[in-house]
């Protein structure tokens, strides 16, 4: 087993991450990998969590009592080999949980975690990068 050197990570508090997320936006586009560490992050900042549902599609909630919103879009890429047009086509998930997540800023109050297990290429990230900017 590998343990790094002099490597420690900080365990946070709940109030101090209560503080921390307080009036932030949490937008997680992803498929079933990104699922169970938005609900960790979800856990973490709330305290507690309920027995969530296992989302197939969009998920919209409230948590550090309704200071911290959480936006959640299943995505999963059915192409083997996605070229930027068919990524395009395909991404009317990313829009949707964009459009349902307003105001998107640019700046520290949002935070959009994006990923998947064997679909994402580099293609994805420039795509979504253009997208940002427009």
């Amino acid at each position: 087993m590998w343990i790094p050197k002099n490597c420690r990570h900080e365990k946070f508090s709940v109030d101090k991450l209560q503080r921390n997320f307080y009036g932030k936006k949490l937008v997680f586009l992803g498929d079933s990998t990104l699922r169970p560490m938005m609900y960790y992050v979800m856990e973490q900042i709330n305290g507690t969590l309920s027995a969530p549902k296992k989302l197939q599609a969009f998920g919209d909630f409230a948590i550090n009592s309704n200071k911290t919103r959480v936006y959640f879009n299943y995505y999963r890429e059915r192409q083997s080999k996605s070229t930027t047009r068919q990524i395009g086509k395909s991404w009317s998930d990313l829009w949707q949980l964009l459009k349902r997540a307003q105001p998107i800023e640019n700046n520290r109050n949002t935070v959009l975690v994006f990923g998947g297990a064997e679909w994402m290429r580099s293609a994805h990230l420039e795509y979504l990068q253009t997208k940002l900017k427009e």
